[in-house]
């Protein structure tokens, strides 16, 4: 479609199409003083005002739907998201509560090597999610079903570009508490509703909480990404006085002893 802003390359092209035209048919004639010559002439011209005219209308007819669909968008969205955030104000406590259930099944770490599948992670995730709800389900339901709303909204809007998705994520990010959203995470699984797809803009990724476990558990459910295994475990260092030790003991003490225990 012509975009508004083409418009000015798009006029200039007809003109310069209208005087190659005009030039190969009569560059050879001289001037005329013919009246009815002019008024041909004039006609000729009318043609690529009327294409000017007939394109500036079309175009600017387009303009005003996309601006009214956008419109509709952004009254929606802003419905939803406001709907959202007062129920969340409402419920914080609730949610922060349910959350810290979660979060106490994550004291270990993910261990890379265990031979967990991303499809019965999702469904543990989700029964840990029933779990901490048990007793407020109805109160996390109707929260996480507006937030869902306003998420889904902004995903599969035909009308609004990626620069201005990457703003609505941005502010439902800053809108909503870290535990919220990965609390809302484990509500998708409960309800076979995966918003994994929502990790990679951002809204279950953060530097906030401080369970890594927890993180590379999302982290793995969403993109499928194990945690790297750590060769050398440094809070588990022995705190001795290790200042004058050798490289080579050094390196014996941190790698080849610790092989020989596994």
């Amino acid at each position: 479609m012509l975009k508004l802003k083409h418009l000015t390359t798009y006029c200039v092209l007809i003109a310069v199409v209208l005087v190659i035209v005009y030039l190969a048919n009569f560059s050879h004639a001289s001037l005329s003083d013919n009246t009815s010559d002019w008024g041909a002439w004039g006609s000729y011209v009318n043609v690529g005002i009327s294409l000017i005219s007939i394109s500036l209308i079309y175009i600017t007819y387009k303009e005003q739907q996309k601006s009214n669909k956008i419109a509709r968008f952004e009254e929606h969205y802003h419905v939803a998201l406001k709907t959202a955030g007062e129920l969340f104000e409402r419920k914080k406590k609730i949610i922060k509560d349910s959350y810290n259930r979660i979060e106490n099944h994550f004291r270990n770490p993910f261990d890379p090597l265990t031979d967990y599948t991303q499809r019965n992670t999702k469904n543990v995730l989700g029964y840990y999610y029933s779990s901490a709800v048990f007793d407020v389900q109805q109160e996390c339901d109707e929260v996480f079903r507006y937030f869902y709303t306003a998420l889904n909204s902004i995903k599969s809007s035909p009308i609004i570009d990626a620069d201005e998705k990457d703003r609505c994520y941005t502010e439902m990010s800053c809108l909503f508490s870290e535990e919220a959203r990965i609390l809302l995470l484990f509500w998708g699984y409960n309800k076979e509703i995966d918003l994994s797809d929502y990790y990679n803009e951002g809204m279950f990724r953060t530097s906030i909480i401080n369970n890594k476990a927890l993180l590379n558990i999302v982290k793995f459910a969403c993109i499928g990404e194990r945690p790297k295994k750590e060769k050398v475990d440094t809070e588990n260092i022995d705190l001795e006085d290790y200042s004058n030790e050798e490289f080579k003991d050094t390196y014996n003490r941190l790698f080849n002893n610790k092989n020989k225990q596994q």
